[in-house]
């Protein structure tokens, strides 16, 4: 027995206390944090043994030759992009769906944006419209690892290279996961990560890039990280003490968090997966709902959300009444952003302000892009990288199928 639902009156099917999920940053990191602050270690140069160490640990987990830390996973794509050495007129292909980091920054070099859809069960790059979207301006390839379900990153490498262009990958959400026996984030010639709120790796802020070509390290550490570093490329060297007059370089206490979660990660990434196996064990089967699953040979990047598709037709229910009452339950859901069908964000729209009127590549259509905007909801903070989640998994799962089986009432009650 479902019981009534939450939106109609009766009681939540979620009482989870939520502060169990609150991230805390651990005794290492509080102690790393203390004796920087009292040793008086609060800029780059005084840190730089931590730094290395941070970056030298990181590519080292990700098996790349390089990794170079900054204040955000934004200012290390926009790094890779002044790395692969875009100029105006030069096209980027990129997702149509997806976060606005990896395609604002291709606004500052002049470049054009060329869109390009994706495909269905990852929401990762679509590789056959890749191919047809090819010219001979193209310079370049992003992919966006956006719920930590990796896409056909080998097939994006091998268009590339056939190509002679480059392959950046928006990893953010995806560290910890793999395609096959490589790291997500070490397929393409860059990856970038976050070390934002709700990362696997959360340092407050900050971010890395990695790479194993001596060049792109070289011209990425040129644009924002001036004294205290070698570039590997030595026709890079008149940089290395100003760089070139921006600064992007991660914050020091940001460097010592990094660096104690990076000890951890393997574990933290277990129980992440763990916790996510729980919420597909609890949703799956639902004819209205299609959650989001790795290949078998493939391991989802650890992120501490969960996204899935609806189906309003099979209930009667819009997606936004659906998920007005999954929230009167007590779940955490909200429905997709509309800044996330980049094509349409704000900011491209009236980049005329800041830029010449930047050009946008062919136009759609994007039919799964599309679909994507109607059907996603996404739960965001609730796949702990630390405890196990069980018992809240199940909830989500009782919340759904008590809103399910009165799909008629709420539709009814709402109509009127």
């Amino acid at each position: 027995m479902n019981g009534e639902p939450a939106i109609l009156g009766g009681p939540k099917a979620v009482s989870f206390d939520y502060s169990m999920l609150r991230e805390r940053s651990g005794r290492e990191a509080e102690r790393a944090v203390l004796a920087a602050m009292r040793q008086g270690r609060l800029s780059a140069h005084r840190i730089s043994d931590l730094l290395a160490e941070l970056e030298a640990g990181f590519a080292a987990r990700q098996r790349a030759k390089h990794a170079l830390s900054f204040n955000s996973c934004t200012s290390s794509l926009f790094a890779a992009m002044f790395a692969i050495g875009l100029r105006p007129g030069d096209e980027l292909i990129v997702p149509a769906y997806g976060y606005h980091a990896a395609v604002h920054p291709i606004l500052y070099t002049g470049a054009i944006p060329v869109f390009c859809d994706v495909e269905p069960t990852s929401f990762s790059l679509d590789t056959e419209q890749v191919v047809a979207r090819i010219t001979d301006r193209t310079r370049g390839i992003v992919d966006i690892n956006m719920w930590g379900i990796p896409g056909d990153l080998r097939r994006l490498r091998e268009i590339a290279d056939a190509h002679d262009l480059y392959l950046i990958e928006d990893a953010s959400r995806g560290l910890g996961g793999t395609v096959g026996d490589n790291a997500i984030g070490s397929i393409g010639h860059i990856g970038c990560f976050s070390f934002s709120t709700g990362k696997v790796i959360s340092a407050s802020e900050g971010g890395i890039l990695v790479t194993d070509d001596d060049v792109l390290y070289s011209r990425a550490l040129s644009i924002g990280h001036p004294v205290f570093r070698e570039p590997a490329d030595r026709q890079y060297v008149a940089f290395s003490d100003t760089a070139l007059g921006v600064k992007h370089n991660i914050h020091p206490l940001s460097v010592c968090i990094a660096s104690a979660k990076l000890k951890e990660l393997q574990k933290r990434s277990l129980q992440c997966g763990e916790n996510y196996a729980s919420f597909l064990r609890a949703l799956d089967g639902l004819p209205f709902l299609r959650t989001m699953k790795t290949k078998p040979a493939d391991r989802r990047g650890a992120w501490s959300g969960i996204a899935f598709s609806y189906d309003s037709r099979a209930l009667g229910l819009s997606t936004q009444l659906f998920a007005e009452a999954l929230r009167a339950e007590g779940c955490r859901v909200k429905m997709e952003y509309e800044s996330n069908i980049l094509y349409r964000g704000n900011a491209l729209r009236n980049a005329h302000l800041f830029f010449e009127t930047p050009t946008i590549g062919p136009p759609g259509p994007f039919p799964v892009t599309e679909t994507i905007g109607k059907e996603l909801l996404v739960a965001e903070g609730v796949v702990s990288y630390s405890i196990p989640i069980d018992e809240l998994a199940d909830a989500y799962g009782h919340a759904v199928e008590k809103v399910a089986s009165a799909a008629a009432a709420i539709g009814r009650q709402y109509s009127e």
